[in-house]
């Protein structure tokens, strides 16, 4: 894995978290949902990369769990996230899936497809 991934890889697993601020809710409550909804967005952002980076490394096509991925990072909460994801792709590989804003999805699906068929 390069360092422009590595790199990117770190800028996510270090970035910051909003508290929702939500009327009616206790503060905890609202602080944890908001907390594990910007960790799945940061999960599938860095899922994307590494699915990505091993479709491209490999030259073939996306498939079905990187696209998924992809397109909830498009629709991170914080796009400076999904900018980081795009640029680490495109310093690497010259190319980006990344769309950031567009061509989005508000989750993953509960069970993804498989990253590769089955032979």
């Amino acid at each position: 894995m390069s360092k422009a991934i590595l790199v990117c890889v770190v800028l996510l697993s270090g970035s910051t978290s909003g508290v929702a601020d939500q009327i009616g809710t206790p503060l905890d409550v609202a602080r944890k949902a908001d907390m594990s909804r910007k960790a799945a967005f940061d999960a599938a952002c860095l899922d994307a990369t590494a699915l990505v980076a091993n479709n491209y490394s490999d030259q073939t096509s996306l498939s079905a769990r990187a696209l998924a991925n992809v397109k909830m990072c498009n629709g991170h909460p914080s796009q400076t996230i999904c900018e980081i994801s795009s640029r680490a792709m495109l310093q690497e590989y010259g190319k980006t899936p990344f769309t950031c804003g567009t061509n989005v999805t508000d989750s993953v699906p509960l069970v993804f497809p498989a990253d590769r068929p089955a032979p």
